[in-house]
């Protein structure tokens, strides 16, 4: 009885220090960005002006709410804070993680200044050999396999569309080039992610900010596009739809496999009339 007391006032205890100190931040931060330092005080609304600090949409704030949506919300904001005041190395992430909110207060009250919204400050520069080298090998790619370039005399007979769609300019463009490469009957097979809200929190937030199995920016949400639209492409270019499945990954056994969850990775396999 007496050990299950003391550990929810100290677990009681842990948790008022740690608002304590995420308010004590909060309220140099504010300042820092011409914020009223106070409002670093007041519960969810200091959430709102963390918000409109780093230039993440306002609503994201309703998502604090809903479990497991609220882990990746809060991880997001919470680096992006940190770039907004000069903090975005690995180091800096990885103390800003597993150090907060002791960290935030370092980096609040030490020489950092407010640099402006994370969403609109430059990503993180490479340096000029690897940033040289990826340029030459995706141009040359891009010269070699994009559809638009490729012989319009040669036919295939099968074509993998994997992955490419969500980041296309003009999508219609693509499918038709597309189509003038494959033979009648001929199958073609198009991967990509829906534009759905599972997919922002998964393929975005999760895969690039969280996991960075990505760049952070590899993906534009809005360029996602939902299967019914991409089932509208294909129509228009006489393609008849034979199957669609969703994709989903799992992360303890590293294996995909198919499923009917289109929420976030699908492919749909068509042919070509």
């Amino acid at each position: 009885m007496y050990f299950n007391d003391f550990s929810m006032i100290s677990f009681v205890t842990l948790l008022l220090g740690a608002y304590l100190l995420q308010a004590i931040a909060y309220y140099k931060f504010f300042t820092k960005s011409e914020q009223p330092g106070w409002m670093g005080f007041i519960p969810i609304y200091n959430y709102y002006i963390h918000l409109q600090i780093v230039g993440r949409p306002k609503w994201w704030i309703l998502l604090l709410f809903v479990p497991v949506a609220n882990f990746f919300v809060a991880l997001t904001i919470h680096l992006d804070l940190l770039k907004s005041f000069q903090r975005y190395r690995y180091v800096d992430q990885v103390l800003g993680v597993l150090f907060a909110p002791f960290y935030m207060v370092y980096v609040a009250f030490g020489s950092t200044t407010y640099l402006g919204k994370a969403t609109d400050l430059p990503k993180v520069q490479k340096g000029p050999f690897k940033e040289w080298f990826e340029a030459i090998i995706f141009a040359v790619f891009a010269a070699i396999a994009s559809p638009e370039n490729l012989n319009d005399n040669k036919k295939f007979d099968i074509i993998l569309n994997l992955e490419i769609v969500e980041h296309v300019d003009n999508v219609n463009l693509y499918i038709k080039s597309c189509s003038k490469l494959l033979k009648k009957n001929g199958l073609m097979f198009t991967a990509t992610l829906n534009r759905s809200f599972a997919s922002y929190i998964k393929a975005i937030i999760g895969a690039e900010y969280i996991l960075r199995w990505l760049p952070i920016g590899t993906h534009d949400w809005n360029k996602f596009i939902k299967p019914e639209e991409l089932e509208n492409f294909l129509s228009e270019e006489k393609f008849s739809t034979i199957d669609i499945k969703g994709l989903k990954f799992n992360p303890f056994l590293k294996k995909w496999k198919k499923s009917d969850d289109l929420s976030v990775n699908y492919i749909i396999t068509s042919f070509k009339n």
